[in-house]
């Protein structure tokens, strides 16, 4: 089989063992997968696949780095483009609500549980970066008059981080009858209706139906 120039046969037998790994680990977690299931998966020797990964705890890590990424590049493009606030704001919740899944799998729980240290990172970049990115677009939002000029812009970031964490814990989910995603929507309605102008509440309104309906 013929790869794109500058791909060899290792990168793929490489990625093709980190995507079985992918699937087998949000739905089973990783504690229970041992190497020889994804060697037998893939149809790979435990020697190859050692030729790849040290270990599986280096697999899941790439995962995590991943993870990150997948979530990071994404709203890099979106507080950066010249879109309004409104349309910004939108983009980033959905972007948001897209990368829940991953809270509500196995891999999560393993994470919390045996790897404490990668899912405090995780932790630590969801904050760092939702702050971040928030803090930007809200500024926007104050120059383009979405903002109500009474908000204290610290407090309620302060508060929707708390709400999110708390959200995001496995353990918190696994004990209630709705989704991380249904959970972050309602965050929307609670949160950004107090701190939108009502033009502003309409039109972000109308965004997100207009996602619903197509």
């Amino acid at each position: 089989m013929s790869h794109p120039p500058g791909i060899t046969d290792d990168q793929v037998a490489k990625e093709r063992v980190y995507e079985f790994a992918r699937r087998e680990f949000f739905h089973h977690g990783f504690a229970r997968i041992s190497v020889g299931t994804l060697t037998t998966g893939v149809g790979m020797s435990k020697k190859t696949f050692y030729k790849f990964f040290s270990s599986k705890e280096e697999l899941v890590q790439l995962m995590a780095d991943r993870m990150i990424q997948a979530i990071a590049v994404p709203m890099d493009g979106i507080v950066n483009s010249r879109d309004d606030f409104i349309k910004k704001l939108h983009k980033l919740l959905s972007h948001l609500a897209s990368n829940v899944a991953m809270i509500n799998s196995s891999f999560a729980h393993d994470l919390q549980r045996y790897q404490p240290q990668m899912w405090s990172r995780l932790e630590e970049f969801r904050r760092r970066r939702i702050t971040e990115v928030f803090s930007r677009i809200f500024e926007q939002g104050r120059r383009e008059g979405f903002m109500r000029q009474h908000v204290n812009q610290k407090i309620f970031l302060l508060s929707y981080l708390a709400a999110i964490e708390r959200i995001m814990q496995p353990a918190f989910l696994a004990q209630e009858p709705y989704s991380a995603r249904d959970a972050l929507e309602q965050l929307v309605s609670i949160f950004f209706t107090g701190i939108l102008t009502p033009g502003a509440t309409r039109k972000l309104a109308r965004h997100r139906q207009s996602v619903v309906h197509h």
